[in-house]
């Protein structure tokens, strides 16, 4: 199998902009948060504008939604189950647990800081793939389970990120 096809909830970072911002990918929430502050503040498509968006995705499509892989980080948080477990025999849903209110805290605050881009919400991924694919990129982290929403523009700046650990040591994909 190939490894950019093998599951769905994922983030593509972009390698060229860690390059340019002197950071490394990140494997922490804390890490992400400071690293997307640097995309968007650093120009490191360097066309003289503020105009990065640190991470993006679309309300559709295979892996899209942002929303999933960073509640991940907080909660088990199964789209496919629609965010029930079973645990011991019992059936848990993650949407009334306090971790998944801590994971909308910490969404709530990068969307506020114009970190993870309102479009993501409302965007479909016709509107994803023209935002994305221009020559220098406009997105530090693209949301996708699949390396085909890039086209020749930024595919090749484009690498897999592991899933963020939170800061109660969670992380699952």
């Amino acid at each position: 199998p190939f490894e950019w096809n093998e599951a769905r909830n994922r983030f593509w970072i972009n390698k060229t902009w860690l390059q340019k911002v002197n950071m490394n990918k990140p494997t922490t929430t804390d890490e992400f948060y400071e690293v997307l502050k640097a995309f968007v503040n650093n120009d490191p498509n360097e066309n003289g504008k503020k105009d990065e968006i640190g991470v993006v995705g679309a309300k559709e499509g295979w892996g899209q939604r942002p929303f999933d892989f960073l509640m991940n980080a907080f909660i088990y948080a199964d789209t496919n189950k629609s965010f029930f477990s079973v645990e011991n025999g019992i059936i848990k849903a993650s949407f009334i647990q306090p971790e998944w209110k801590e994971g909308l805290i910490y969404m709530n605050k990068l969307c506020k800081e114009n970190l993870l881009s309102p479009l993501s919400f409302t965007q479909d991924l016709t509107q994803l793939k023209a935002l994305i694919n221009v020559a220098g990129g406009m997105a530090g982290v693209v949301a996708s389970g699949s390396f085909s929403v890039f086209g020749p523009e930024i595919s090749n700046d484009m690498t897999l990120m592991a899933p963020l650990t939170g800061p109660k040591g969670v992380s699952y994909t």
